[in-house]
């Protein structure tokens, strides 16, 4: 596992990829509507238009806390592998401004044939009409009526049971990984799958890792999502950094008897360091961990250029990664 422990290596993976670098060229940016919550969420619908949603065994509604039914969409494989079907839960992205489930049924689809997994890709309320702390408590509810609901699924956890997210869905993700442990959910996670996260805030990043902290800066301007889309997401959403339902640095017993997880990490991302610190954060504190790391990349790449090598690459490492949660974990 190649080591990013100093300035010098951090800031290196900044340096934008070759064929990235070549491909702009004839493409350029979007300029996203950070300031218009409603254009931007048009915006981020753009970025899978045209996606062809596979269509799911069912598709189920879980009740939240305040009596709002989520939408789930459920994929089963089509033979039910004889050790039992494991259980995949995944969050989509979105900036917890926009996004939909769907987003994620493509991936889902994918995982449910290759594993013989049952997958589910829960909803979430987004802001600002719903501020934070309101998608970490929708994902929490969602997971939690899952996890006690498996056998009515089809699923099996006890052949494994992953929660997993793209960006906004990898910091809900790994909120309810870390609460799960908190609260002793049965059946236990067994993993969990972290695509660019956000995790930290430069509040609360540990006083040890603060010099590797430097994403924020160097990515200001990155392509997709920069320093600005960060501080309107952030305004949009308003989490208490401070609270366990942004962070899982922020819980009491935080970072303790987790299960393995799975990193991926875009270099050219403002959000970059956060993954990197937060895998570093976990393997101190003895649990398993896995990180692929797409140097000169920008947050997501691997959704806009089909042609990308390392977008290419990133697809293909979540498969590999995901069996390494499910099968891999001793090596």
């Amino acid at each position: 596992m190649t080591e990013y422990t100093t300035p010098e290596a951090v800031l290196k993976l900044g340096e934008t990829d070759p064929q990235y670098a070549e491909l702009r060229k004839d493409r350029p940016g979007m300029e996203l509507a950070w300031e218009d919550v409603h254009k931007l969420r048009e915006q981020v619908g753009g970025f899978t238009a045209g996606l062809e949603v596979p269509t799911p065994a069912s598709t189920i509604s879980i009740a939240m806390r305040d009596g709002c039914q989520n939408e789930a969409l459920v994929y089963k494989p089509s033979t039910a592998p004889a050790s039992g079907s494991a259980l995949i839960v995944l969050a989509f992205g979105g900036g917890f401004v926009g996004g939909a489930n769907a987003h994620m049924a493509p991936r889902a689809n994918q995982l449910s044939t290759t594993f013989g997994a049952t997958v589910v890709c829960i909803t979430y309320r987004v802001a600002p009409e719903h501020p934070f702390p309101v998608a970490a408590q929708d994902a929490w509810d969602s997971l939690s009526w899952i996890a006690a609901n498996a056998a009515s699924l089809g699923a099996d956890p006890s052949a494994g049971f992953i929660v997993g997210g793209v960006s906004a869905g990898a910091n809900l993700a790994a909120v309810v990984a870390q609460k799960a442990v908190d609260t002793v959910l049965s059946p236990a996670l067994t993993g969990v799958w972290l695509s660019v996260p956000v995790i930290l805030d430069e509040a609360i990043v540990p006083v040890a890792y603060k010099d590797v902290y430097l994403a924020r800066e160097q990515n200001r301007y990155a392509d997709i999502l920069d320093a600005r889309g960060i501080f309107h997401l952030m305004k949009y959403y308003n989490p208490d950094v401070h609270s366990p339902d942004w962070s899982p640095f922020n819980s009491p017993n935080a970072h303790k008897d987790m299960p393995p997880v799975y990193f991926q990490v875009d270099g050219q991302d403002p959000l970059r360091d956060d993954g990197l610190i937060y895998e570093r954060v976990l393997r101190s504190h003895g649990v398993k961990t896995k990180i692929d790391v797409y140097p000169g990349v920008p947050h997501g790449h691997s959704g806009g250029f089909a042609e990308l090598k390392l977008g290419q690459k990133a697809d293909e490492d979540t498969i590999k990664g995901v069996e390494w949660l499910l099968y891999g974990t001793s090596t």
